[in-house]
């Protein structure tokens, strides 16, 4: 699988006879990479401390890049992005006290998967 380019496929049938008969090709399918969409995480966890330790299930797809973390404080408008990990942990250190809510996301090869949100209470 490419996930760089554009793939190009036909499809036959095939019959299992003695002369193995192969049917005509079908149109020719495109494989792009924007059809390669991952699906959200799930599952957030967070264990609140001196520092917050966030942990999710990852998504399934094997083209996962990794997680974009965005995080959004008590009366801010919108997520600030945190950072990027290559595995479903990351760990906030800034002191907050107020409610925060965490927004995470799957990273494919041309764009980000639907967010998971979760909320920390102050």
């Amino acid at each position: 699988m490419n996930t760089e380019r554009p793939v190009y496929y036909t499809v036959r049938a095939l019959r299992m006879t003695d002369i193995r008969d192969e049917g005509t090709a079908s149109e020719e399918l495109e494989v792009s990479p924007p059809h390669f969409v991952s699906s959200a995480p799930s599952a957030l966890r967070v264990v609140k401390g001196d520092k917050i330790y966030l942990m999710w299930k990852e998504s399934p797809e094997p083209w996962v890049r990794g997680y974009r973390v965005y995080r959004k404080i008590d009366g801010e408008q919108g997520f600030t992005l945190l950072g990027e990990v290559k595995i479903p942990t990351f760990t906030d250190t800034e002191k907050i006290d107020k409610k925060v809510w965490y927004m995470i996301k799957a990273l494919g090869p041309v764009s980000e998967s639907e967010p998971l949100v979760g909320e920390v209470a102050k």
